[in-house]
């Protein structure tokens, strides 16, 4: 794999940095809220939810398929985290039947990482018929650029349809979700055409043995509904890992200047790979229809001894009222007696106050 190709797929899969680019979604579902004024739930980057593994910088771990692994994206996170996740690391997944073939398609897990917090996987898919179809995921319009199909090397103007008819192959449509909450997928094409899926969520069971089922699908581009092939592939996984709860509360009242906004509390979940913050604050302004305010729009970052913006993936938030839990996922580090926040305005990028939160013994 090419250094353009492994950027790609860090960049995809490393959590928020700076929030003005990456929450254009969390940006949308407001101003969609705003405008429907019915739910008290709000999800926040979708796209970036359960914090996706951090993937910036270092060397990439290769499997013997030269496929990029699991452990490829550790590759910024400390030795400590990235010795975890190897010993983590299953490339021998229990999983029924073990090598599913459909008429189509065969799915199966290749490898997994389990962590009490979060789950990944990475699934390999194979056309029944490499010589006749080529593998598209699902949501990858077949009409778009041929470099969306993330194959090392394969750049130019053609559009996916254009290369299929190139190699005198139909486009052959693939999918495949866990039976779980929110989940963020990325996929790689190998040189042998195998479709790799990536897909990660949150570990919400917190037992020692996971399982799960995988719905797959397969149909060819251009067929009826009738041609689409459903199946699932169920898998099991092994947790060996623990998770710390920390919690911080407001060194003063916890409110941000120029804001009706008070931090209550603040809670890490530190597990082997990683750690959850969940920052519970409410409105405490006069406002009836606090959705409507600015404070609605604000959320709180968590600084590091510089003062910036740590980076971190969106777990989104819930809300209860004026009541809301925002949840964000970060690498896993040392945490001081006293860790600060910064109240910003996502959709008019603006910095309001600080709010200090110190270690509760």
């Amino acid at each position: 794999m090419d250094k353009d190709m492994e950027a790609v797929l860090r960049e995809a899969m490393k959590p928020v940095n700076e929030p003005d680019p990456e929450l254009n979604r969390l940006i949308l579902e407001r101003r969609v809220r705003k405008d429907m004024k019915k739910r008290n739930i709000r999800k926040i980057a979708a796209a970036a939810a359960i914090g996706i593994l951090v993937a910036a910088g270092g060397v990439s771990a290769y499997a013997a398929s030269q496929n990029i692994s699991l452990l490829s994206l550790f590759g910024g996170e400390s030795s400590e985290v990235k010795q975890e996740a190897e010993r983590l690391l299953d490339t021998d997944v229990k999983q029924s039947p073990a090598k599913e073939q459909f008429e189509l398609a065969g799915f199966k897990v290749r490898e997994a990482i389990a962590d009490k917090n979060k789950v990944t996987i990475q699934v390999e898919v194979k056309a029944a018929d490499p010589d006749q179809y080529l593998l598209v995921p699902e949501g990858v319009e077949v009409g778009s650029s041929v470099e969306n199909l993330r194959l090392d090397g394969l750049k130019g103007k053609q559009t996916i349809a254009e290369y299929a008819e190139s190699l005198g192959k139909k486009c052959l449509c693939v999918n495949a979700l866990v039976d779980t909450a929110i989940q963020s997928t990325m996929h790689e094409t190998q040189k042998d055409g195998t479709l790799l899926l990536y897909i990660s969520f949150e570990n919400t069971e917190k037992k020692q043995k996971l399982d799960y089922v995988c719905n797959t699908s397969a149909y060819i581009v251009g067929a009826g509904e009738d041609d689409v092939i459903e199946n699932k592939l169920t898998f099991t996984l092994t947790d060996n890992t623990d998770v710390e709860s920390v919690k911080y509360l407001p060194v003063k009242k916890g409110k941000a200047a120029g804001t009706d906004l008070v931090i209550d509390e603040v809670t890490f979940e530190k597990s082997n790979l990683e750690m959850i913050c969940n920052v519970r604050y409410h409105y405490a302004g006069k406002n009836k229809d606090w959705v409507n305010t600015k404070d609605h729009d604000i959320c709180f970052f968590l600084l590091d001894s510089e003062g910036k913006i740590i980076e971190a993936g969106d777990g989104g938030s819930q809300e209860d009222g004026t009541e809301v839990t925002q949840r964000w996922v970060y690498s896993l580090r040392e945490l001081p007696e006293i860790i600060t926040f910064q109240a910003k305005d996502v959709m008019e990028k603006k910095l309001y106050g600080k709010a200090e939160m110190k270690l509760r013994n």
